[in-house]
């Protein structure tokens, strides 16, 4: 018998198995290997995904740029001058020029009430603690209309006095803080009566600077009266009764 190699190669049948060997070899590389033309599409379609998402980017940030120069323009646009604290000021000191400084701020962050003037606040004693660079608003400092203390409440050239009242020498409950009242004597059984200090301010109700809750009863009335006057109430208290008499309010302006 011949042997099945020998015959491949008498018959040929080796050769051409070994030439379609080769042949499926080669059409698995050709497979593997893109073409040039392929090469290129993909290299095409890199580029355009790369100068899409570079066209986002620069649009993005010219966005971003307009934006923030829009903003910029909004704030510093329309400046005011404003007082500022140059330096932390505790509650309870008296305000110096030093401690204040005039600067520029936008217009919509100005505070309610500032002032540009320092000469407003020189002299004036701080009701908060207001931190350095702050802005200095009329509610941080005390005044006759916003005191920390009735100290700060009296006007120059004036004391405070404090009278007893009831409900019928007091005007009850119908009293507020800034009235201005006529203050009269009582001595003996009502036989005897007269004024003893006119046009006073009313400081404080009990302890109350700005008056007790609506409708609240009140048992002292807090004066701002000159020295003289204060002196004519100790008398008139110590030898009878005190009333007051409310004037209109035309008369507490």
């Amino acid at each position: 018998m011949v042997p099945t190699q020998l015959l491949n190669r008498i018959t040929g049948n080796d050769g051409a198995r070994r030439e379609g060997g080769e042949e499926a070899r080669r059409g698995r590389e050709r497979r593997r290997r893109p073409s040039a033309q392929d090469r290129l599409d993909r290299l095409s379609r890199s580029v355009l995904v790369g100068t899409f998402v570079a066209v986002i980017a620069v649009g993005f940030g010219v966005v971003s740029s307009v934006s923030s120069q829009l903003e910029v323009a909004r704030v510093t646009g329309d400046l005011r001058p404003a007082v500022v604290a140059a330096q932390e000021i505790a509650a309870g000191a008296t305000i110096s020029s030093d401690m204040v400084a005039v600067v520029d701020v936008p217009a919509s962050y100005l505070s309610a009430g500032a002032v540009a003037d320092p000469a407003a606040y020189v002299g004036r004693t701080a009701s908060v603690s207001i931190p350095a660079n702050a802005q200095i608003s009329p509610s941080m400092v005390a005044s006759e209309e916003n005191a920390s203390s009735l100290a700060a409440k009296i006007a120059a050239g004036y004391v405070a006095a404090t009278v007893d009242v009831s409900s019928d020498t007091g005007l009850s409950t119908l009293l507020k803080c800034g009235d201005m009242v006529e203050v009269y004597a009582t001595q003996g059984n009502g036989d005897a009566v007269y004024q003893v200090a006119s046009g006073v301010t009313v400081l404080a109700l009990d302890g109350y600077l700005s008056g007790p809750a609506g409708g609240e009863s009140y048992s002292t009335v807090t004066l701002q009266v000159e020295e003289s006057q204060a002196e004519d109430i100790a008398v008139a208290r110590a030898s009878g009764e005190v009333s007051l008499v409310l004037n209109p309010l035309s008369a507490s302006r």
